[in-house]
């Protein structure tokens, strides 16, 4: 998943169980990406940064 421009990219994706998410941001302003039920919290992503 990327995010720039304070969107994310694809904006829907089908994860199977036992998957994993790259988060990178390549956007200017430091992002977090957070899930709504707090399952997941990728902190803090600086220019460039991913996780």
């Amino acid at each position: 998943m990327t995010i720039a421009d304070f969107s994310f990219t694809p904006f829907s994706i089908t994860i199977p169980v036992g998957g994993t998410i790259l988060w990178t941001n390549n956007g200017p302003s430091d992002h977090t990406a957070t899930a709504n039920n707090g399952s997941f919290n990728t902190g803090v992503l600086r220019k460039g940064q991913s996780s």
